[in-house]
Order: structure tokens, then sequence, then C-alpha cells
């Protein structure tokens, strides 16, 4: 949704940046994965409520900044040329990336996916590739989907109904921050 929505506002370059932000999320989640956070997680359930907590504070916090971004005035349609202001605004790395690691329940999938998948005795160069792989294959997904959403034609028809869109997306974002806060105040089983 973020790489979606990052591409359809800000264009190919910013869409390619969240893309890249988003895999290097995936990467990381995936060695820690790996290298056995997700043991640490089952045993410091006070961790795994720590993280969701802030991830889901963080998911709050760009839903309320999307919405609010559909609440100001533009005085005219927007174009290449406002793209040239879009540099000053949050990094689109960044944001793939915080966006990407606010969610903990990815280290679940990872861990469980790699537990049916690998041995104990799985060297560290197979881990090193391991974790590449899944950088590189989700990078290439996101930026089939920044090419995608980033052509003209489609940015244009995006402006037309961008404060819908937007207010969904952040509508969204901030709804999954609310469940993960709530399920990490009810000391819901962290993984599941």
């Amino acid at each position: 949704m973020l790489v979606s929505s990052v591409s359809l506002a800000r264009g190919r370059m910013a869409g390619i940046q969240s893309a890249a932000g988003v895999s290097a999320g995936i990467m990381i989640y995936s060695a820690l994965s790996l290298w056995g956070l997700g043991i640490v997680f089952e045993r410091l359930v006070w961790l795994m409520m720590a993280v969701k907590m802030l991830g889901g504070l963080y998911l709050c916090y760009l839903g309320i900044t999307l919405w609010r971004s559909t609440l100001r005035v533009h005085t005219s349609a927007p174009s290449a040329a406002c793209d040239k202001s879009l540099p000053a605004r949050r990094n689109a790395f960044i944001t793939g990336l915080l966006t990407n690691l606010a969610n903990p329940k990815a280290i679940a999938f990872f861990a469980s996916v790699f537990a049916l998948a690998l041995t104990p005795n799985t060297n560290t160069p197979t881990k090193i590739a391991t974790a590449l792989l899944c950088f590189v294959t989700a990078f290439i997904w996101f930026g089939i989907v920044t090419l995608s959403l980033s052509s003209p034609k489609i940015r244009v028809r995006y402006q037309k109904v961008s404060k819908i869109i937007d207010r969904m997306a952040g509508s969204l974002l901030f709804l999954f921050g609310i469940k993960l806060i709530i399920t990490a105040k009810s000391g819901a089983n962290p993984l599941a």
C-alpha cells in the first residue's frame, strides 16, 4: 500500500526509493529470523509487545499524516512541476523501511518459513544468500508495482481521486496501527 501510494503521489523515483526501503526491511527481518530473533521474541514476550506498540504508533502516525495531507487546499492541479518540491518531503526510503519494520508479524512469517526450509546446521553463506534473495525478490515485485503506477497516464487519473485513495490508505494504516496496539496491550500471542 505504501509503495503504491508513494508511486502514485510522488512519482517513479520516490516509488523506487520506498520499494528499496520496504525491501530492506524485509531483508532485515529475514536475516533476524535466520539468526534466531524469532526465538528471542518467543521467550521475551514483553520485547515483542514493545515492538508491536511502537510499530502500531508509527502506523497510526503515518495514517494521520496521510489524512492531513488530503486537507491541504491545492490551488492548481498537481503536475510534474510540483514534483520538484517533493525531495523536501520525508525520505521515501526511510518511510518504506520504517513502515515495514513496524510490522513485527513479518518476523513470525520468516521464522516459520525458514523453520521449514532450513536446518539449524545451515551455514552462514546460505543464510546471507537467503536474506539477499528476500531483498531482491521484494525489490523486483515492488519495482514492478512502482513502474506500473508511476506512469504519467495512471498518475493523472490518480490525481483526480487522490483524496479518496489517500484517505482510505490513511484510514487503513491507522486501523492497522490500532490493531497492533490492541494486540500488544492484550498480551495476545505476539507471533500469531
